[in-house]
């Protein structure tokens, strides 16, 4: 679907038979995998613990010098704008993509806490969600989520008559 194999491997994207694996990540340490079918009709969900609740993709840390936080709806979409950023940005360091795996708001509850350790050099949070109902909910929702940061905070959203349009599509 476009990902390279460097932007692959750069987030330790696996292939397990029929499907994709994305590492899910608690407090910085791979804690199971969310699978992905490659035609993208199925997903599963392992946990070493159970604990399926969305958690953040690649993870929370920001490497020094971000600049600017993109939220975006999924995985995918963290790879792909990712991958995009580097190709077209004289300064790909300043930005850092992440998931929270869904549109609809469904972020760790704790999100505020653990990126407030980490937004020494932060300008702007962007939150770019799919453009039908569940995410312009959600981007609402994060948005709201993100006041305590005290950084400005955009949804931007995409224009488009194509239902569920997201960063990726763009």
């Amino acid at each position: 679907r476009g990902i390279d194999k460097d932007t692959a491997l750069s987030f330790r994207l696996q292939a397990k038979g029929d499907f994709l694996s994305f590492p899910q990540n608690r407090k910085g340490i791979v804690d199971g995998y969310k699978h992905l079918s490659i035609d993208g009709k199925k997903r599963m969900f392992f946990d070493r613990d159970g604990d399926s609740k969305s958690k953040l993709f690649p993870d929370y840390k920001l490497k020094p010098k971000v600049e600017y936080l993109i939220f975006v709806a999924g995985e995918y979409d963290v790879m792909m704008l990712t991958q995009e950023i580097k190709k077209h940005s004289s300064e790909p360091a300043k930005y850092s993509v992440k998931s929270s795996s869904t549109g609809e708001g469904s972020f760790p509850p704790d999100i505020i806490d653990r990126l407030q350790k980490n937004t020494c050099d932060l300008k702007q949070i962007r939150i770019i969600y799919d453009n039908d109902e569940a995410g312009i909910k959600g981007a609402k929702k994060l948005a709201i989520a993100l006041e305590p940061l005290e950084i400005p905070t955009q949804i931007v959203y995409l224009d488009s008559d194509v239902k569920g349009y997201d960063v990726s599509d763009f």
